[in-house]
């Protein structure tokens, strides 16, 4: 009865609140109204972006608005926008973001289709700009979600195409899509990769960078050359957007230079980031790691721990961490945090390199069969890779290195406990197994 009672009292509030949002949409001047199609801007406009004004399209209802949407106008890229974010969000391995892409490509065709005179508006005039103030945040977000998927699904091509899709709109603002950025970042994940792979990439790393940096000055030329149109409008937007917009730009360039042991160059990004007081603690971690100062980056590790990243992804800041503890002669420390990552992650992105974390500490401590099995587990698990340049490759790398490494201390182990070795049959026939074993390990993988 309780039940009942409240929920009639939410759908009540939920009415009231529709009509409270479809009078203040009717309220507005129709010359600063959504573009939509004449046809379409009573559902569109009234049924629908009224309802929007009051759904989170993060929450837990909305799929069933997502369908509610379509059922009034399934043309509308807004209901298929708000079930791709729901898929999105909830994909927790390689077959969820699989499935958030249909959604999602759905809803930016049906934006280019319906809207692309208001996407290719570029305007110093607010009253031009306040009508289709949605549309480039929503493409962008579209888009941004859409390129995770590709690159959670190992489609680098496509997040390729994806971004010059975007690109050819020439956005005033990134919002969600500082999208030379993205090809910087697309290019550098893959920088050991040829053209002969994929088609975006020079034919060696060095080539690979350079590309990825002039991307890089590219987005950093754009935002100063937008900075003359947006002034009129800026005093309109939350925040000091150029701003948010160069810290991206750092934010990347930091990456590139920490990886090609540019120390000074990394440090003065790091630095603008630190005094825009945006520091990547994770990254300056790294950072600080290959550059053997062990002590900052621990330090930096544990205030990366206390940061999410928003989604589900592998927590680089506990990886690295079980590193440093081995480096300390501590790998049991190792073996708590990996195991205590391992028990948070369950079987979503993270697991697969948590296990590799666990296998290396394990290995350290001398416990050799224990370290085999969670490589194995490693080994065994579909790993998807966000929002870290370990990629699969890396992935795979690290498990045959960690075979490699066992079989040898393996191969010792029987050396040292066997004085007699030999001259034994039977440890013979077991050492000579583990070297057969040892020397399959060292064959790369393909």
């Amino acid at each position: 009865m309780l039940c009942t009672v409240i929920s009639f009292a939410q759908k009540k509030d939920n009415k009231e609140a529709q009509a409270a949002a479809k009078q203040q949409l009717q309220n507005i001047a129709p010359q600063f109204r959504p573009p939509h199609p004449a046809d379409k801007m009573e559902q569109r406009y009234f049924d629908i972006d009224a309802k929007r004004m009051i759904e989170n399209m993060y929450g837990e209802d909305a799929l069933p608005r997502s369908r509610e949407f379509k059922r009034i106008d399934s043309t509308y890229y807004v209901g298929w926008l708000f079930e791709g974010v729901y898929k999105y969000t909830h994909a927790e391995d390689y077959l969820g973001y699989k499935n958030a892409i249909i959604p999602l490509e759905r809803a930016l065709y049906l934006m280019e289709h319906d809207y692309a005179k208001a996407l290719a508006t570029r305007t110093n005039d607010i009253m031009v700009m306040y009508p289709i103030r949605q549309m480039g945040p929503d493409y962008t977000l579209i888009a941004y979600y859409l390129m995770q998927c590709y690159s959670n699904t190992d489609q680098e091509e496509k997040v390729y195409s994806l971004l010059r899709r975007t690109l050819k709109w020439k956005f005033q603002f990134h919002y969600s899509m500082d999208t030379y950025n993205y090809l910087a970042w697309t290019v550098h994940r893959n920088r050991f990769y040829t053209h002969e792979k994929y088609s975006f990439l020079k034919n060696s790393i060095e080539e690979n960078e350079k590309l990825a940096n002039r991307y890089l000055d590219t987005c950093m030329m754009l935002i100063l050359h937008n900075e003359a149109l947006n002034a009129p409008i800026a005093k309109f937007l939350p925040g000091d957007y150029e701003q948010r917009e160069k810290m991206a730009v750092y934010h990347y360039k930091n990456i590139l230079y920490s990886y090609s042991f540019n120390i000074d160059s990394a440090e003065y990004y790091f630095d603008l980031m630190r005094k825009g007081g945006g520091l990547p603690h994770n990254n300056y971690a790294n950072f600080k790691g290959i550059c053997g100062d062990f002590r900052t980056a621990e330090a930096e590790y544990k205030i990366a721990s206390t940061q999410d990243a928003g989604d589900k992804r592998l927590q680089e800041w506990a990886y690295y961490s079980t590193l440093i503890d081995i480096y300390k002669a501590k790998p049991k420390a190792g073996i708590e945090m990996a195991q205590d990552m391992i028990k948070a992650a369950g079987s979503t992105p993270g697991y697969g390199w948590y296990n590799i974390a666990l296998a290396r500490s394990l290995l350290y401590d001398g416990q050799i069969a224990e370290a085999q099995k969670y490589a194995d587990r490693a080994a065994e698990f579909k790993e998807v890779h966000i929002g870290t340049t370990l990629g699969q490759t890396q992935y795979d790398f690290s498990i045959q290195l960690l075979k490699l490494i066992n079989k040898e201390q393996s191969w010792q182990m029987e050396q040292f406990e066997h004085s007699n070795w030999w001259y034994n049959p039977s440890v013979l026939v077991s050492m000579a197994g583990k070297l057969s074993e040892k020397i399959f390990a060292a064959v790369p993988y393909h």
